[in-house]
């Protein structure tokens, strides 16, 4: 016994592929167009994907599958996952992310904010407007 513990993270294997993601740097946009062409083409990249790769339901989430895998059409915070690579090393996935072009038109966060009852925030605030809101009720 050595006292000490290999972590999964800490392993690494001879033709392991790394992969990252490229996260939305606004809060709130409009996905006009994402191209992935470039990214593809650099030696070392194995995959892009985007919510086009993902099959069936581009969904996920605990209680309701209303969170998207990857952005299609709209991001709705900071952070959200545009497009992933899988790479040989990080320094070619991080060059894959670059080059990927996505082309969006920013929305405003901000409007007329009026006080709502919970039932017509709920109304107003589904997938299908491009927000999310679950309700999940514990007794």
């Amino acid at each position: 016994m050595t006292g000490s513990l290999v972590y999964l993270t800490d392993m690494r294997h001879p033709d392991e592929l790394i992969g990252a993601v490229l996260r939305s740097e606004h809060p709130h946009a409009l996905i006009r167009s994402i191209s992935t062409e470039k990214a593809v083409a650099l030696p070392g990249v194995h995959a892009v994907l985007t919510w086009r790769d993902v099959p069936g339901l581009n969904g996920f989430g605990i209680a309701k599958p209303d969170q998207p895998v990857f952005c299609e059409d709209k991001v709705r915070y900071v952070g959200d996952a545009v497009a992933a690579v899988a790479a040989d090393s990080r320094e070619i996935a991080a060059e894959a992310l670059a080059l990927i072009e996505v082309d969006a038109k920013l929305r405003s966060c901000r409007g007329n904010l009026t006080l709502f009852s919970f039932a017509a925030i709920t109304k107003v605030m589904t997938r299908e407007s491009g927000s999310i809101l679950s309700r999940t009720s514990c007794r």
